[in-house]
Parts: C-alpha cells; structure tokens; sequence
C-alpha cells in the first residue's frame, strides 16, 4: 500500500489477507511462485499490522490448506485418492469448505478478534500437526 492510500483508510477497522499452507512447510512441485506470493503476503501481514495498529486497524492472514473450490476441482473432485488422501493429512478426516475459511475470516473481523494483529492463523484443519 502506498502512503497515500494508508492516509485514505479509515481509523478502526479489520484487514484479512489470504496466504497458503505453502507457507508452512508443506510444498508442491511446480508452485514456486505461487508460494514465494503468499509468503510475501505472510510479511506483508505482519508489517502492516505495526503500521495500522496505532489507528486501531488490525491485520492478519489466514492459511486456508486444500479446499474444495473450482480451483482446485481438477484433483480434489476428479481424483478420488488425491482426495482421499488429502482428507487423509487432517485430523478432521475432511477436505476444507469455504464456510471453513469463511468462519475463520469472520471470526478475524469481528469484536471478538480485536487483540489478534499481525497473525498468520494456520486454518487447515490439522493438516500439517
């Protein structure tokens, strides 16, 4: 963000990033850059949250983990035993939904979350416990 659109903001409010289990130590061939972005975003989360957090702005991250979406409806619904497998690494024995990540991101920008800044919050069911 630039200065200027940092000055635009509003005092108060909430900030949820998007990151990836990437970022945690599990990694894919052939994702490179796709994990060296969202790691950008894992620093970016922490470092804005100290330029906000005097305006009361809070930032964080969310690592949602393997998620039943179009995206990744190639394997995840195509390969039964990518899936199975998959569900496999959770202790909740599931793929992720997004009313998974939904719930934690509402959580994150709610009253309830207003001491939680700078954060990176692993929401990937276990996955990689």
């Amino acid at each position: 963000m630039t200065q200027l659109g940092l000055r635009l903001m509003r005092d108060g409010g909430r900030i949820v990033n998007i990151s990836t289990s990437y970022t945690l130590g599990h990694s894919e061939p052939g994702l490179i850059a796709y994990a060296m972005t969202k790691a950008a975003i894992d620093v970016f989360t922490a470092t804005l949250a100290k330029d906000l957090g005097p305006r009361a702005i809070t930032v964080n991250a969310v690592n949602p983990g393997a998620i039943d979406t179009d995206l990744n409806a190639w394997w995840l619904r195509s390969d039964e035993a990518a899936r199975a497998a998959t569900a496999a690494r959770s202790p909740l024995a599931r793929v992720g939904m997004p009313d998974d990540v939904a719930g934690v991101v509402a959580f994150l920008v709610s009253d309830d979350a207003g001491r939680a800044t700078g954060q990176t919050l692993d929401a990937t069911g276990g996955a990689l416990l």
